[in-house]
């Protein structure tokens, strides 16, 4: 048994403890000995930072989505949803809905996952929404709203 209560046996997983095992003269044991007490610390220390960035990016996110929704109804776009365009507005109060209906199920933690979740395709018929900017093709929302996010980073994706 070691200092954190795990029972450590001299020969490691797939490996036989038959007498003309290479693990049979311990050092497979000692090994893991080893790191359980020298290499924890470096395991523990890099899953406290990428839980420290997955915070930074789940406080960022919110802002994110508050931008990218303001920049629908600053677009002058206007927004396809089911066959129909509307306004720039009428756009950016229906995905304000969708991100409310989302944050309360805890369903949109980062941009991406509001791009992909309320501003892709209607979640009632499936269909792709589009966007027509000017005298300009109407592209796909998602592609629109991907420009933005990047944009908005200034092209360092975080």
């Amino acid at each position: 048994m070691n200092g954190f209560g795990i029972a450590l046996s001299r020969c490691p997983v797939g490996i036989g403890c038959d007498p003309e095992s290479p693990a049979r003269d311990g050092r497979a044991g000692r090994f893991v000995v080893m790191v359980l007490r020298h290499g924890w610390h470096r395991i523990l220390l890099l899953g406290m930072l990428c839980a420290v960035s997955v915070c930074v990016n789940a406080a960022e996110a919110p802002k994110e989505i508050d931008g990218l929704i303001q920049a629908v109804g600053r677009s002058g776009c206007q927004f396809e949803r089911n066959g129909k365009w509307y306004e720039a507005a009428a756009a950016q109060s229906h995905l304000q809905r969708k991100y409310d209906w989302l944050r309360k199920r805890d369903a949109a933690g980062t941009a991406e996952q509001f791009i992909e979740r309320a501003a892709t395709r209607s979640s009632i018929s499936g269909k792709a929404y589009h966007m027509h900017c000017g005298d300009q093709a109407s592209i796909p929302a998602s592609e629109w709203f991907e420009r933005e996010l990047r944009r908005q980073r200034g092209d360092g994706t975080r």
